[in-house]
């Protein structure tokens, strides 16, 4: 009896590239049935393509016949559950994390996940990637293992223990001067009004790109002079979390002018004929025209991200003016330890030199 033979493809569509996994029924029939399974590794969709194909002609039992669960399976699973509570970018994030596991790692089963195979992980990213990258990818798959155990697949967590050696250098973060801060704001002034608005707003009080692209004119409450960010239907932070951010009269200003628009305030203008451009066309747009700003001045991030550059300045500058942590966590949607790791661009010599102010008299020789 023939058996079946499952083939695997690659498409195009609008959500990416898919895989297709197409088989003959009965084998040899030449009546072609095909399932598509989605965008994921090739790795990870050949697992998919081995199990149909098993499942198809019986043999199911003789890849599982200890009854471990594939580890295809606990993938989706997973990521069905992680889908309800996560964040969007997380959960891309943590859907990234398993695709690259599958693909360095290779388990057939969950069964199969232990500390050395996490450590194989480990070792292989140290090659590609910074330490603090690999900490990151050992936190997610820290989680979903957790997720795991919690659901009784696994018995204990394999990443437990799993730890990156030696200590983690960290280059000193940047921003701009109060100087260069002033002469970024003048210079924006020439841009259009969507552009001018968005810098203005990204370099004084941070808002990321993606909250940028979704203000529209409810948000904004021009007595108060502040601007709501809002977590409500599509619309998501980072934090998971709403916040309120408040505005000086220039940007008030700027955003009365464009508040006769219908939807995102920010976007783009179309010209005549011009089709929607949308979120992505707005953030490609704004981060060129960052990025050509700054390099007028003279000026390139050490990430080269010039709207993360702006909203390290953004926090930098709060801190200048003594804004206590948990103010500027609010505003900028983050923890005080996060904002004190990651965006203080507060120089060494601009410490020092606050310190000395503080201890005042104190150190002044009689």
């Amino acid at each position: 009896m023939p058996l079946y033979h499952v083939r695997m493809t690659r498409r195009r569509s609008r959500d990416g590239k898919p895989w297709v996994l197409r088989w003959e029924d009965p084998p040899k029939s030449g009546r072609t049935h095909q399932d598509t399974i989605g965008p994921m590794s090739a790795a990870l969709a050949e697992q998919h393509r081995e199990l149909w194909q098993a499942e198809l002609n019986g043999l199911l039992g003789d890849i599982d016949a200890d009854g471990a669960l594939p580890w295809a399976d606990f993938v989706e699973r997973y990521l069905a559950s992680a889908a309800t509570g996560l964040q969007p970018s997380t959960l891309s994030m943590y859907r990234l994390v398993l695709a690259r596991f599958t693909r360095v790692c290779g388990p057939r089963t969950l069964a199969q996940v232990d500390r050395a195979l996490v450590e194989r992980y480990r070792i292989s990213r140290a090659a590609d990637v910074g330490p603090w990258t690999v900490r990151k990818d050992l936190r997610t798959l820290h989680a979903i293992f957790a997720w795991a155990v919690d659901m009784e697949l696994l018995v204990s967590n394999p990443v437990i223990k799993v730890r990156s050696h030696g200590r983690i250098s960290r280059p000193d973060p940047d921003a701009l001067t109060p100087e260069q801060t002033t002469r970024f704001l003048k210079v924006i002034e020439q841009q259009p009004t969507w552009i001018h608005a968005s810098l203005r707003l990204a370099c004084l009080w941070g808002p990321r790109v993606g909250e940028l692209a979704a203000i529209e004119r409810a948000d904004i409450d021009f007595s108060s002079g502040t601007l709501r960010i809002p977590v409500t239907g599509r619309r998501r932070t980072k934090e998971g979390r709403g916040k309120t951010v408040p505005l000086d009269a220039d940007t008030a200003g700027l955003l009365q002018e464009l508040s006769h628009r219908d939807g995102p305030l920010l976007w783009v203008p179309l010209k005549s004929g011009e089709a929607a451009g949308g979120g992505r066309r707005y953030r490609e747009r704004l981060w060129k025209s960052a990025s050509a700003v700054l390099l007028g001045l003279g000026i390139r991030p050490s990430d080269g991200k010039p709207m993360q550059f702006l909203r390290r300045t953004a926090e930098t500058n709060m801190r200048r003016r003594g804004v206590p942590d948990w103010m500027v966590g609010a505003v900028l949607g983050h923890g005080t330890r996060v904002g004190l790791e990651f965006y203080s661009g507060v120089s060494g010599p601009e410490i020092a030199g606050q310190v000395l102010k503080l201890m005042g008299d104190s150190v002044t020789r009689a």
